[in-house]
């Protein structure tokens, strides 16, 4: 899941600001629109993880990985700045599942073995986070790059439920 999650968003974060200006927004409205995320993030961190220990970590994570697709299907339909700024809603609220993730590793996880799993699930995602990029800027060059970045983005999310779903 750390792999995927990181792999897909380090395909698009780094371009966020070139495609939002490309909409026609000035730099200050990107600016605020990429801040928008961290600001939805920050409200969302603790409501988020309060739920997952209500609801359950499979379950919260299963909901927010679906939502951040939701997220990332419509920044590849994103062809105005009002759907770009839109995009980063569900995103910025649902975007934690890194941290869910974690936390249900350390559920599941007996605490001899909890700093070995913990220190190869962060290597997967670093692992991630450094292939995402390169994948991100190649495809950005081709026609369309940037939604066939977000929408390839969209799928890792969905592959990323499938596989919270089908591994408990």
């Amino acid at each position: 899941v750390g792999f995927l999650d990181l792999f897909g968003v380090s395909m698009v974060v780094p371009l966020l600001s070139l495609h939002v200006k490309s909409l026609g927004a000035s730099p200050t409205v990107a600016g605020i629109v990429g801040s928008s995320y961290g600001i939805l993030q920050l409200f969302s961190s603790t409501l988020v993880g309060c739920w997952s220990d209500v609801v359950g970590r499979r379950s919260s994570l299963l909901v927010c990985i679906l939502f951040s697709a939701l997220g990332y299907l419509i920044l590849g339909a994103s062809t105005n700045v009002f759907l770009f700024a839109l995009a980063r809603v569900p995103v910025g609220i649902f975007k934690h599942t890194l941290s869910i993730s974690r936390a249900l590793l350390s559920d599941l996880v007996a605490e001899k073995e909890r700093p070995l799993v913990i220190g190869q699930f962060n290597a997967a995602s670093s692992v991630g986070f450094i292939l995402g990029p390169m994948v991100g800027g190649y495809l950005t060059e081709l026609e369309g790059g940037f939604y066939l970045t977000a929408f390839i983005c969209f799928s890792v999310f969905i592959l990323n439920a499938g596989l919270v779903w089908l591994f408990p």
